[in-house]
């Protein structure tokens, strides 16, 4: 979800508007669900795998991560 070229060869799929590989709406979905989740459910939990590949990912919003605290 976070790459847009996650099991794709080369020529099926496009860069983002950057030229990078990140699914920059992807990103801004799940920036936009944590935050709500944690407004309507303070202490709820939401679990990421992508950790090792994309720095910070557990990390709140609000310093570059897309979870919420």
């Amino acid at each position: 979800m976070l790459y847009l070229d996650y099991s794709r060869g080369e020529g099926q799929w496009l860069p983002n508007r950057y030229g990078g590989r990140e699914n920059l709406e992807a990103i801004e979905f799940l920036r936009e669900m944590n935050v709500m989740v944690h407004q309507e459910f303070p202490g709820a939990l939401t679990v990421a795998e992508e950790s090792t590949a994309w720095p910070m990912v557990s990390r709140p919003t609000y310093l570059g991560g897309l979870a919420s605290r």
